[in-house]
């Protein structure tokens, strides 16, 4: 969820400024900057605010419980521990079922063409997390934009693929972002993704073979 968030900010600190209209202007900036990306309509704007509001309620109130379970937890006190134990647990199925809501409500505002747009924008989000400290300029920016463009439909077609496959796709587009747009320079300070161990291992038992 940390990671998640991290990567809503990068977004916004590439994305630019924000020009949203309308009720999403209420929203959190990430959710403003969706709405004008996707130039939601004021009807999809009120639905998704509605869906947001109840959402950041839930967020709210768990994250008063898990400090209410911390103190309990220090204070040693088993009966006071138990309580705060079981409202935090039902805090956290109301937040992810506000998430949940969130998430079916966005999908079913959106046409194909928003559908596709935002999907674009979760793959520049995260390839915003690689390349932040890169120092990418707009013009990079733009690439970048254009190559999420063309991989969002390949991505969204995938609706009964696996998470593997589809991380696959992503981390083909991520080198295709390093090797055709970052200069030599900007490689060497941008976040260099994670190895799975295993598949190193069988590529390099592959290329021995």
């Amino acid at each position: 969820m940390k990671r998640f968030l991290l990567m809503l900010i990068l977004a916004l600190f590439l994305a630019g400024p924000l020009h949203a209209k309308g009720p999403a202007k209420a929203m959190a900036p990430w959710y403003a900057q969706l709405a004008s990306q996707l130039k939601l309509s004021d009807e999809q704007q009120s639905q998704l605010t509605e869906a947001y509001t109840q959402q950041r309620q839930q967020t709210v109130q768990y994250k008063q419980a898990k400090k209410v379970f911390k103190t309990a937890r220090q204070s040693e006190d088993k009966q006071a521990l138990a309580k705060a134990k079981k409202q935090l647990t039902q805090a956290r199925i109301e937040r992810n079922a506000a998430k949940k809501k969130f998430n079916k409500t966005l999908n079913s505002i959106l046409n194909d063409e928003q559908k596709i747009g935002y999907e674009s924008m979760k793959l520049f989000m995260g390839i915003a997390y690689y390349v932040k400290p890169a120092n990418v300029t707009t013009a990079q920016k733009t690439q970048i934009r254009k190559l999420c463009d063309q991989a969002a439909p390949q991505v969204l077609a995938l609706t009964k693929a696996t998470t593997k496959e589809r991380n696959q796709i992503k981390a083909a587009l991520l080198e295709k972002v390093f090797q055709t747009v970052l200069t030599e320079e900007q490689r060497a300070k941008a976040r260099k993704p994670k190895v799975n161990k295993k598949v190193s291992k069988k590529t390099q038992a592959a290329k021995t073979q």
